[in-house]
C-alpha cells in the first residue's frame, strides 16, 4: 500500500567546501497536493574559505556571496517548512546533516523532522541497471524529469519534488521509507545487564 502525502518539502543544498557547516546556497520547493506554493533560493555566506573543488561543481564563489545573508538569517524564513512537515532530498542524510551542521554553528538547534530519501527510495524500489545509478541526473534523465542544472540548488530541489512524486505515485513507495533526522537516540546498553533492566536503575 503507498503513502498518502498532503504536502512536503524538497530541499537541496550546496557547500562552500568539505565541511559539513559550510553550506553556502540552500533551494526549497513546497508542495500542496501535488502543487508548488512556495519555492526560493538562497545564496548564503557561509563566513569560510571555497574550496576550488566545490566550487567547480556548482559554480558558487567567495564574491558571490559576499552580499548574502547568514544562514541563521534565511532559517528564520525556512523554519516553517521544517515544522511538523516532511522533508524530501536526493541523499538526504547529507542535506540535513549540512543544515544540522551549519545551523549549530550558530547555536540553533535543528527541530526533529520526518523525511524521505529520494536515493533511497530509488535503491529500493528501482533497479539501478535501469537507468545506470541512482543519481539524481541519472534518475531524472531516465524518468523524463526536467532537470535544467544540475548542482543548482533549486533546480536540484524542483527535480527531486517531481521524482519523488513519480516514486509514490508510480512505484508504491511506503510508510517504511519514510525516517526522522535527528535519528532517535538507541537505549545505551549497560555491560552485563538486559536493556529492560538497566533502564530501571
Amino acid at each position: 500500500m503507498g503513502i498518502e502525502i498532503a504536502s512536503y518539502t524538497a530541499a537541496d543544498v550546496e557547500t562552500a567546501n568539505f565541511r559539513s557547516d559550510s553550506l553556502c546556497a540552500i533551494g526549497v520547493v513546497h508542495r500542496e497536493f501535488g502543487r508548488t506554493v512556495y519555492e526560493k533560493y538562497f545564496l548564503v555566506n557561509p563566513d569560510m574559505y571555497f574550496d576550488p573543488y566545490t566550487v567547480d561543481i556548482h559554480g558558487i564563489d567567495e564574491s558571490m556571496v559576499r552580499d548574502a545573508p547568514l544562514f541563521s538569517d534565511v532559517w528564520e524564513e525556512l523554519l516553517p517548512c521544517f515544522l511538523g512537515g516532511l522533508i524530501v532530498a536526493h541523499n538526504a542524510g547529507f542535506d540535513l546533516g549540512v543544515i544540522r551542521a551549519t545551523l549549530a554553528r550558530y547555536g540553533i538547534a535543528m527541530p526533529r523532522t520526518q523525511y524521505a530519501c529520494t536515493l533511497r527510495l530509488a535503491r529500493r524500489h528501482i533497479e539501478r541497471a535501469r537507468f545506470g545509478s541512482h543519481r539524481l541526473d541519472d534518475l531524472c534523465l531516465g524518468l523524463g524529469v526536467a532537470l535544467d542544472h544540475h548542482h543548482d540548488a533549486l533546480c536540484d530541489a524542483r527535480a527531486c519534488a517531481d521524482l519523488f512524486d513519480i516514486l509514490v505515485d508510480r512505484y508504491g513507495a511506503e510508510e517504511r521509507d519514510l525516517a526522522l533526522y535527528p535519528a532517535p537516540e538507541k537505549p545505551k546498553r549497560t555491560r552485563g545487564k538486559p536493556l529492560d533492566a538497566a533502564a530501571e536503575e
